[in-house]
């Protein structure tokens, strides 16, 4: 019996981390398809790139937000930031931007993480 559950778990973590090496790819850019308005008030989805480094699955900051010509909130809060924002015009589309943003933000760490340790390697 133990050794079916070691066999198992062995399985499991290798599921894991094929899981793992899957979402170690590179995807395309997305622009958000919203544009500021010129007038009026537009709606769509936006994210909170600060919370990246805090990312705890469906914690990240995608959330319904509005865009003036010169300033934007999220909605539901009377809160009003400045500058216009471009959105995304679906909750698909925001987490793919983000998704593309965590990649280059993550990739950039890893390369400087690489870099140090060539440079150790490199010594006598």
């Amino acid at each position: 019996m133990i050794l079916i559950a070691g066999k198992q778990n062995k399985q499991h973590k290798g599921i894991i981390m094929k899981t793992l090496l899957a979402a170690l790819r590179v995807t395309d850019q997305v622009q958000p398809d919203i544009a500021i308005p010129a007038s009026g008030k537009t709606t769509g989805f936006t994210y909170d790139a600060a919370k990246i480094g805090s990312f705890k699955g469906e914690t990240i900051a995608i959330y319904p937000a509005w865009s003036k010509p010169n300033s934007h909130g999220a909605a539901g809060n009377p809160t009003e930031f400045y500058g216009g924002l471009p959105l995304y015009s679906t909750k698909l589309l925001a987490y793919q931007a983000l998704r593309n943003e965590i990649e280059k933000r993550f990739a950039a760490q890893l390369q400087a993480i690489d870099k140090q340790i060539l440079a150790l390697e490199d010594r006598p």
